[in-house]
């Protein structure tokens, strides 16, 4: 019997209780009434250094703890408020110290979380990112517009539609890398 799932979440908001992290806990706790093992990376873990991309840059200790955990971890949450139509910087920064020799062959489902009427930008845009990382971006996804509505009046009909899409990205992911591992030899052997 394989060991259950993992999944690593990283969300891009620095700011206790956002919006942003309840999405991201949504997720994961649907992935975990799945069975899988889930996991936030905490905000003092994506408060890393700015990446300027030099490969003399030396990874500062708390860079190279977030690669082994993502190294470790059978899927990824990303989950992103968006900024100026976009995913944040945090995410982004992290992603880009993460690196691609991480990222390829990684299975991510995606959340972004905005206070206006769409937050496409920041969905296309990240999973964008992570096919040019080499990753695999699973069809499911879930985008929050509108966030202060969609928390601060949960039972709305509207808010109840978006709320069941992050709760169907948490039944997805694992099921996403149970279906993958069912055709590879071993986990680890997408990339």
């Amino acid at each position: 019997m394989n060991p259950p799932v993992h999944i690593l979440g990283l969300c891009g908001s620095l700011r206790p209780g956002s919006y942003t992290r309840q999405a991201a806990t949504i997720v994961l706790d649907a992935a975990h009434a799945e069975g899988a093992s889930t996991a936030l990376a905490s905000d003092v873990e994506l408060n890393l250094p700015l990446c300027d991309g030099r490969p003399e840059q030396a990874a500062p200790g708390a860079v190279i703890a977030l690669r082994e955990r993502v190294r470790r971890a059978d899927a990824l949450l990303l989950a992103t408020p968006e900024y100026c139509g976009t995913l944040s910087a945090v995410l982004k920064n992290a992603i880009e110290w993460i690196g691609p020799e991480i990222l390829a062959g990684k299975i991510i489902g995606v959340v972004s979380v905005a206070a206006s009427t769409s937050a496409d930008g920041s969905m296309v845009a990240l999973r964008e990112l992570c096919l040019r990382e080499g990753a695999w971006v699973i069809p499911a996804r879930a985008s929050v517009p509108m966030a202060e509505r969609v928390f601060g009046l949960p039972d709305d009909e509207f808010s109840s539609l978006v709320l069941a899409h992050l709760h169907a990205l948490g039944t997805a992911l694992p099921e996403a890398v149970n279906r993958i591992d069912r055709n590879c030899t071993s986990r680890g052997s997408r990339s």
